[in-house]
Formats: structure tokens, sequence, C-alpha cells
């Protein structure tokens, strides 16, 4: 007598987790602005950077000693700090970046106190022309959503969803499941990877994005029922 064993699983996907890129915040940019026609330059790595600001009028050049990171948006960055020229004084900048598309420059605003906290100059409005560029962490989610019955050996749809806190354009994004590649997605759109379970178990699910692994979700593929005819 011929036997037949027909092996039947179910695929279930839970869990949502997410997580921080190792990325830092980093800022880097300069330009002319409007009120007097001076310029500016600065850098920001993480925590550290440098910021330099001439005033054209009387010839002041003010350096910064010390930076400090107080906000940070998609496309705006604050920071303060003490300055070593031309004097022991503080300062405040607040600069918004140059838009990608239209390549409009952004606002900024600088405001420079004595030791006695007494205004010594401001100056804000609109850049008349540089470029300004900000990059921050991507707060970056993956869900595996799917729930069906499926049999080993035959392909099986598995639905990811990815998220980020802020634009991503065409970044994308590796599933992988039992350390095998599944396929390539584009983070911020629904997509449907078809996987082909091998043997039964727990099977993780990984998003590898931007070098970072990312826990997708959970696959569980077990023998539910054995036919002998």
């Amino acid at each position: 007598m011929k036997t037949i064993i027909t092996i039947f699983v179910t695929l279930t996907a839970l869990s949502l987790l997410t997580g921080v890129a190792s990325a830092e915040v980093w800022a880097i940019g300069g330009g002319c602005v409007a009120v007097d026609s001076s310029t500016f330059g600065f850098t920001v790595h993480d925590t550290h950077g440098e910021f330099v600001y001439q005033e054209h009028d009387n010839g002041t050049t003010y350096k910064a000693d010390t930076m400090t990171v107080t906000d940070v948006t998609n496309t705006t960055i604050m920071f303060e700090g003490n300055l070593r020229s031309p004097a022991n004084w503080t300062y405040k900048a607040s600069i918004e970046e140059t838009n990608d598309t239209t390549k409009e420059q952004g606002n900024y605003s600088l405001e420079i106190r004595d030791e006695s906290g007494n205004l010594v100059y401001k100056s804000e409005g609109r850049r008349k022309n540089g470029n300004v560029q900000i990059k921050v962490p991507l707060t970056t989610g993956f869900a595996v959503y799917e729930t069906r019955d499926v049999y080993i050996g035959l392909l099986t749809p598995v639905t990811v969803h990815s998220h980020t806190s802020t634009p991503v354009g065409d970044l994308t994004y590796t599933l992988i499941i039992d350390d095998c590649p599944i396929g390539i997605g584009k983070v911020g759109e629904l997509k449907t990877f078809y996987y082909v379970p091998s043997a039964s178990g727990m099977k993780g699910v990984v998003a590898l994005y931007k070098g970072d692994s990312y826990n997708a979700g959970i696959v569980n593929v077990w023998i539910k029922k054995v036919n002998f005819l």
C-alpha cells in the first residue's frame, strides 16, 4: 500500500517591534543672510560641532567654543554654547535647512549675549543663498501581520508594513526569514513577499535596514495534520 504523508502547517506572524537607527544627528552648511549680508558656516555631528558667523558691516567674527544641540527636527536645528571670539559670550542659533526640491533657503536666527546676559547682537530672517542639510536618526518600525494556513514547500505570502517618522525617499530594506534573504522592500510601503517554509518551528523575521537589524515578527510553522492513506 502506498503511503502519502500530507504535512499541513499554520504560519502566524506576530509582534511589532520598533527601534532607532544608529545614525547620529548631523548637520552642515552655511550661507549669506539677508539683513546685512553677514555670512556663516557650521557643522554638527552628534553633540560636537563648529560655528562661525561673520558680520561684514563692522568686521566682527563670532566663533563658537562650545556647542550643545537643544532641539532638532527634520528641517531645523537649534544649538547654543559659549563663544571664544570676540569675547567670552554666549550664543543661541536656529537654522532651517535648504529645501532639496525647490532649493528655497530656510530661516535662521542668531542671538548673542554678554557675561551679564545683555543682548549684544541679534539677527534673524531668511537666508539669501547657501546650502544647509540636516539629518536625524530615523525611528523605524516593521510589522509582519499576516495569518493563514500554508503547506510546507509551497509559496506563502508574508506581508510587511514598514514606517519611519521622517520622509525616507527611496530607502530600502531587506527581509530575512530564518537567515535567508527573501526580498527587498521600500520603507514606507506595504509589500507582500513570498516565503517557502521548509521545516516546522519558530522562524524569526528580520528587516535589515541601513545596516541595522529590526525584529519584524515571528513566523510559527508547525505540523497541524498528517494523513495516512
